[in-house]
């Protein structure tokens, strides 16, 4: 610089940069992250990369925000800024929480049945759905 006659580089270096605080490494995701909002389906399932993960019944027709977490690994749903369900990310056309989905046969296909009735026709017929 003409004003201190140093390369502004080795002036950074040798008296500016030890002033500096570290800072950290996502602080700046938030804005440069889009919003994730998906419609909770008929059959209480949100759409992720192409494959679905479920949340309770309740939410069906509610909008969710979904956030990955800081490695990627898993998603996050939340519904009104709190957190109804987490799940691992994976490449399963269907992930199902395991209170989900006997809350989801609950309440359409198996209406009026126990809980060990559902649990037992799961056993029986959904590990089908893991082949897909």
């Amino acid at each position: 610089s003409q004003a201190t006659n140093q390369v502004p580089m080795d002036k950074w270096q040798n008296e500016e940069k030890e002033y500096l605080h570290e800072q950290p490494a996502n602080l700046l995701n938030p804005f440069f992250e889009e919003d994730i909002t998906r419609i909770v389906s008929k059959e209480s399932m949100v759409n992720f990369r192409k494959c679905k993960y479920s949340v309770d019944p309740r939410y069906i027709g509610r909008t969710v925000d979904i956030e990955l977490t800081d490695n990627e690994q898993r998603i996050q749903i939340y519904y009104n800024g709190e957190m109804i369900r987490s799940h691992n990310i994976t490449t399963n056309q269907f992930n199902y929480d395991k209170q989900d989905r006997v809350r989801i046969l609950g309440s359409d296909l198996l209406k009026g049945q126990s809980e060990q009735d559902i649990q037992a026709y799961i056993a029986e017929h959904l590990s089908e759905y893991d082949q897909v």
